[in-house]
């Protein structure tokens, strides 16, 4: 009997250290996932703010770490033609923005690019008139990037890809900023009308897919 309740414990020992060892490696394989997405989205920013950082006073720019790029823009009224000021600043952002987001690296990180057009203030009875002025100064913002030099000369494949993330929306004063380019819904601060009038590049990474894929491990 003794013998063999020695040799049951051993038994019990292996799968114990065995079950220890498989929780172990699941664990490894998660952590691995969770440090690629995280690493993704980091040299993503490093690259977005080594690009970009020194133009950000000339062009009224803020890089956040959320991957997203606001531009304070100015349309004249009731208008969604694309003044000078803005296209100067966009031909030499485009170029260098496709070329960051079309890296191999990035095209299973990446889910949408949203083009974001945010009004100052819209009142309630001008709620449909804002409504389409809104949504066609994103849409120049987009069909200006499509119709560059640097999106043309993409292959096909490419401009295929990312059509695919493009979009273009527009958002009401809901998020309006303070003079730190921070949302007054959160930080209570006065609203800044000029950082409020703006357009936002915004990189949605596939973290729904990334969690998706820890839960099947």
């Amino acid at each position: 009997m003794s013998d063999m309740m020695t040799g049951l414990m051993l038994i019990f020992l292996l799968i114990a250290v065995s079950f220890m060892y498989q929780v172990q490696e699941k664990q490894k394989q998660k952590n691995q996932i969770l440090f690629d997405y995280n690493n993704s989205r980091k040299k993503l920013y490093d690259k977005l703010e080594k690009s970009f950082s020194d133009k950000a006073k000339l062009w009224w720019m803020k890089i956040d770490k959320d991957l997203t790029i606001k531009f304070n823009v100015d349309f004249d009224p009731d208008s969604y033609q694309i003044k000078e000021k803005l296209k100067n600043i966009l031909d030499k952002f485009i170029p260098e923005y496709i070329k960051i987001i079309n890296n191999p690296n990035y095209k299973n990180r990446i889910k949408e690019v949203r083009i974001e057009w945010h009004t100052w203030e819209c009142k309630d009875f001008e709620y449909e008139e804002c409504l389409v002025l809104s949504q066609r100064r994103a849409n120049s913002v987009l069909l200006y990037i499509q119709n560059s030099p640097a999106f043309k000369k993409l292959s096909q494949k490419d401009k295929d890809k990312l059509n695919f993330w493009f979009s273009s929306n527009w958002l009401w004063d809901w998020k309006l900023l303070d003079k730190n380019w921070n949302y007054i819904y959160k930080t209570k601060l006065k609203v800044d009308n000029q950082k409020s009038r703006r357009v936002e590049f915004k990189i949605i990474t596939n973290s729904d897919s990334t969690i998706k894929n820890i839960i099947n491990k």
